[in-house]
């Protein structure tokens, strides 16, 4: 299918059981990811972000920090491989976010393989848009707007970014009739995944079952797919500045290196933080969740940092 839900037999037995064996585990390490949050001044779940009868997953925390601001905006996609994970797991991430003085606003989207690209990034469209729109009632600046995300969410904001600067994007992602930003200050990009063909190289585990889920399990569809739905192929001088953060040890890691490459022959600013094997040996994907780690409070200070310098 095109777009809307995936039928049942269109999705693939493997990638449904993975995704309810997956979510499972996640329940017992959901409250280990969030203990200790820093302290922020609001916290309001699970709100709609579309109007006319939404998914359970068409949905948003905003959180606020102490004091009257206003204050910039950090729209954060989570990562999970387009299939599992949920903004729940990231809500300590959220709040260290607002703490250092952003409004978060900490995003669910419709996850593969029941849903497949473009409705994933049309998810985050129609997030940002609420959340400019709604900015000032959370003390929000809508002029100042950040993103961020980990693995699959750092290519799903990446993506969206591309609308910013090639319009043929808008319509690809859907969401050429959403309200988006004139720019995006900055883009904080966790051991993201850029281009949905080279992944395939990497030996990053389940990888093809993930891009499949996502974009589609016929070959044809999938390669026409990708050329929209890698970000790398779409940058130029105008994308935003970003923040890159991987490492070494991951099998992802090319994706973030090619990125920050390509990055830098159109003279895009970005900073890159890549961490040796004895800096993050053990579980060298998804350390952000991690926070007791060195490397994942080295990474989440730096993220602060870029952030602070580009308001």
């Amino acid at each position: 299918m095109a777009d809307g839900k995936v039928p049942l037999r269109g999705r693939g037995l493997f990638s449904t059981l993975y995704k309810y064996v997956v979510s499972a585990g996640e329940w017992f390490i959901k409250p280990i990811f969030n203990l200790d949050p820093p302290r922020v001044g609001m916290h309001v779940r699970n709100v709609p972000y579309v109007k006319a009868r939404p998914d359970k997953k068409q949905r948003l925390d905003v959180i606020v920090p102490e004091g009257a601001g206003p204050f910039p905006l950090l729209i954060y996609v989570h990562g999970g491989g387009f299939i599992s994970m949920d903004k729940s797991h990231y809500t300590r991430i959220a709040k260290s976010f607002a703490a250092a003085g952003y409004v978060v606003f900490n995003v669910n989207y419709r996850r593969a393989p029941r849903f497949r690209f473009p409705d994933n990034l049309t998810d985050v469209g129609s997030a940002v848009s609420w959340a400019m729109s709604n900015a000032i009632a959370y003390r929000g600046n809508p002029d100042r707007v950040f993103m961020a995300g980990d693995s699959a969410g750092a290519h799903l904001v990446s993506t969206y970014a591309t609308s910013l600067v090639d319009p043929s994007q808008a319509k690809a992602l859907r969401i050429e009739r959403l309200t988006r930003p004139r720019r995006i200050a900055g883009l904080v990009l966790f051991y993201g995944a850029f281009d949905t063909e080279t992944i395939l190289a990497t030996g990053f585990p389940f990888a093809k079952m993930m891009l499949e889920s996502f974009l589609s399990r016929d070959p044809a569809v999938f390669k026409e797919r990708s050329k929209a739905a890698s970000p790398i192929r779409h940058v130029t001088g105008g994308y935003p500045p970003c923040f890159i953060s991987y490492a070494e040890k991951d099998k992802l890691a090319p994706e973030s290196i090619a990125f920050a490459r390509e990055l830098e022959s159109k003279g895009v600013e970005h900073e890159v933080m890549a961490f040796t094997p004895s800096e993050c040996r053990v579980i060298p994907h998804g350390y952000v969740n991690l926070f007791w780690r060195k490397c994942a409070k080295t990474a989440m200070a730096g993220a602060i940092d870029f952030l602070k310098r580009h308001q």
